[in-house]
């Protein structure tokens, strides 16, 4: 987290630093928060993948491990 704020003070600060025009500088910054914005539902995006292939994992687990306990029931009560 403080590598993300420490980022974003940087962008920040050299773009305001930076000896461009006050349409410019506004440009950048707008282009700045969209790419980091893109980045972010990128990342969110792929966390959120890997959650939902993780939760099919466990579950398709959990019913293989359900299927072995009701087939040793019915062996064991037959």
């Amino acid at each position: 987290m403080r590598f993300l704020i420490g980022f974003i003070t940087g962008i920040f600060a050299g773009l305001m630093l930076a000896p461009s025009s006050g349409t410019e500088t506004r440009r950048r910054i707008t282009q700045s928060a969209n790419d980091f914005a893109e980045s972010s539902r990128e990342r969110m995006q792929n966390a959120s993948d890997a959650a939902h292939q993780r939760a099919r994992q466990f579950s398709n687990m959990a019913n293989e491990k359900m299927q072995k306990a009701g087939d040793y029931v019915v062996e064991k009560a037959g």
